[in-house]
């Protein structure tokens, strides 16, 4: 069976679990709609900022940008984001990073949300 782009580009914005792509600097570069609705912003107001304004913890989302950069693979990385009106989201955050000519380009972010914080949750 042949997928072409347009598959690529249905399964990213159509797919059922929050996914977004980060660019070396931190900036929002893509997110699908299961993102969008789970934080509640539009694209105008998420895409092309920076991740950091969306993250509870500076601390949090400086590590994960930092192993991703050094070429580490999250695999549920507990972290809190930030919703509209504020309220605080707790996700397990799955990542990797694309490499080019060994410079780091953007990561590839996948989310599981939690309704209540879980008990391996340690802030």
């Amino acid at each position: 069976m042949d997928v072409s782009l347009d598959d690529y580009a249905d399964f990213f914005e159509n797919g059922a679990m929050p996914l977004h792509l980060v660019g070396a600097d931190g900036t929002i570069l893509r997110a699908n709609q299961a993102e969008l609705d789970m934080l509640g912003y539009s694209a105008d107001e998420y895409v092309g900022r920076n991740i950091s304004e969306f993250h509870a913890d500076a601390d949090t989302v400086n590590e994960i940008l930092a192993r991703l950069g050094a070429g580490e693979k999250l695999i549920r990385f507990p972290s809190r984001m930030v919703a509209k009106g504020g309220a605080i989201k707790h996700v397990e955050i799955t990542s990797s990073a694309l490499f080019r000519n060994g410079e780091f380009v953007n990561t590839r972010c996948f989310k599981t949300v939690f309704l209540t914080q879980p008990s391996h949750f340690h802030f």
